[in-house]
């Protein structure tokens, strides 16, 4: 686990990294689930204001 700092927030600005559902193909807003039924829990942007939440990257951007 890293911290969510401010050296961490440039990095996914330079590399325009992407962990929230939101982000995904695969997930369905209507619904508002994950078309491989993955957890949505710790992956929604919902979650990204809490600087001590871990950062959990989804099994699908890992495959893509």
């Amino acid at each position: 686990m890293f911290p969510r700092d401010a050296t961490f927030r440039e990095q996914v600005e330079k590399f325009r990294l992407v962990w929230h559902c939101e982000d995904c193909v695969c997930f369905d807003p209507e619904s508002e689930r994950c078309a491989h039924g993955f957890p949505l829990a710790k992956h929604r942007a919902a979650t990204d204001h809490d600087p001590k939440a871990p950062v959990a990257f989804c099994k699908e951007h890992e495959i893509a």
